[in-house]
């Protein structure tokens, strides 16, 4: 642990909490003043005069703990409280709504939480937050005159190279991508015989409710267009050590050009990992498994030259960690947040990297791909007039492989390939509910 002067109090889960100084500087985690009411209380009586809030983004929620008992430290301080994030917004305008309680602009500016949200946000017919488009620029008209102090990436780090991103079709394992539709069709096809034995003729609000109520059954078909592009993604991840491996005067292996390699869900890491042949060296992995203590050090193997080739849990690993000696990324999988995204494209893509970073992403037709790449390009969109110059659009693509030169070339137009019209998660289920219903209804009925 580092030493700390006197007046820089850390105090730390799992340990005593050490005296607070008389004048001086407490670290905590606000995540044990949402466990620890005792430790709040105690802070507050120690009376702060000024709150600085890191990664405020993570107390996105109103009505949880981490976010009331962030409020609770920012109402007792008698001077400046300032949250701190480069993720204000992820989906829609709600999620800021905390973040401008602590800041005391809340009401000041805003008038409070319910005239805040209720000028700037709706519900959609599934019960989830939507932003008012037509008030989106007036929102952040008033965030930049009286809220918030923002500068862009490429404003702060101008010495980083470019980032480009571009798209790779595979093929993917058809036998198990159709079992796992077909476990699911199963169980739909379920509700439907219900509700038609039971003399009920299914309508489209029906189906609405039941997408609305069965949001769940997204996981399993986005799990399974990962899992289905293991074999093309080992296939990659195999040629490109054998271009990249020297041998080293002492006989040790060298990796000339380490590879990160993301994907999101669980069923597609433990896939991935039993996929991989055992005589396939220089892997590392970061995942959910992974103690939060040693994600750093597995990345840091990749950093010394250990190994050629990282995978990595996007939510596991998309934030806090050091991969520039890579700057070549490959999505197996995304994330339905840009945020997400981009902060992962970042382990690479930040101080120290010298190298342009080539972001790739795979796509498998008849998947869900095409669809998650819709509703994050609709999210960026509504991103982008938040928060002008922002790396919200992690869709389009800005480089394709020219194979016969063998290199990469700039693009100045957007990619809308693979791409259809899907608003909400919520609108693909409810359009994969239809299909069935429609199969089912339209078969002869047993006497």
């Amino acid at each position: 642990a580092p030493e700390f002067p006197p007046y820089i109090v850390p105090i730390r889960a799992g340990r005593k909490v050490p005296p607070f100084p008389e004048a001086g500087v407490i670290v905590v985690a606000d995540s044990l003043l949402a466990s620890r009411p005792e430790l709040l209380d105690d802070i507050i009586a120690w009376g702060p005069q000024c709150a600085l809030f890191d990664e405020a983004h993570r107390a996105s929620t109103w009505a949880g703990k981490r976010a009331t008992a962030d409020r609770n430290l920012s109402l007792s301080v008698s001077g400046l409280s300032v949250p701190m994030t480069g993720t204000p917004f992820k989906a829609n305008p709600v999620e800021v709504t905390n973040i401008l309680a602590l800041s005391g602009h809340l009401g000041p500016v805003f008038g409070g939480a319910s005239e805040f949200i209720e000028r700037y946000a709706t519900k959609d017919r599934f019960g989830g937050w939507m932003p008012k488009r037509k008030m989106l620029p007036d929102l952040e008209r008033q965030l930049t005159a009286h809220c918030w102090v923002r500068r862009n990436k490429q404003d702060v780090l101008k010495q980083l190279p470019p980032k480009l991103r571009t798209t790779r079709v595979v093929d993917i394992d058809r036998k198990g991508f159709a079992q796992a539709h077909e476990a699911l069709y199963e169980k739909i096809g379920l509700w439907v015989d219900e509700m038609l034995e039971n003399g009920v003729e299914i309508t489209q609000e029906d189906i609405k409710v039941y997408a609305k109520t069965h949001i769940e059954i997204i996981t399993p078909l986005r799990a399974a267009a990962g899992v289905a592009k293991i074999p093309a993604a080992i296939e990659i991840v195999k040629d490109w050590l054998q271009a990249t491996t020297e041998t080293g005067p002492d006989g040790s292996k060298v990796y000339t050009r380490p590879l990160v390699v993301w994907v999101h869900h669980s069923p597609v890491m433990e896939a991935l990992k039993a996929a991989i042949p055992e005589d396939m060296a220089g892997i590392g992995f970061i995942d959910g498994g992974t103690p939060e203590h040693k994600r750093q050090p597995e990345a840091d193997k990749l950093q010394n030259g250990e190994i050629g080739v990282i995978f990595c849990s996007i939510m596991a690993a998309g934030f806090g960690i050091t991969l520039t000696r890579s700057s070549d990324v490959i999505f197996i999988e995304t994330d339905w947040t840009p945020a997400n995204i981009s902060q992962a494209e970042d382990r690479v893509h930040r101080i120290g990297q010298t190298e342009t970073c080539m972001i790739t992403t795979l796509l498998a037709v008849d998947t869900l791909d095409a669809h998650m790449r819709a509703i994050l390009r609709n999210k960026g969109k509504d991103l982008n007039v938040l928060m002008p110059g922002a790396d919200n659009n992690v869709t389009v693509m800005t480089a394709h492989l020219n194979e016969a030169a063998g290199q990469y070339e700039i693009l100045t137009q957007e990619d809308r390939e693979l791409e259809k019209d899907f608003k909400s998660v919520p609108d693909i289920i409810e359009r994969i509910v239809t299909e069935i219903v429609l199969k089912r209804t339209s078969l002869p009925r047993a006497a």
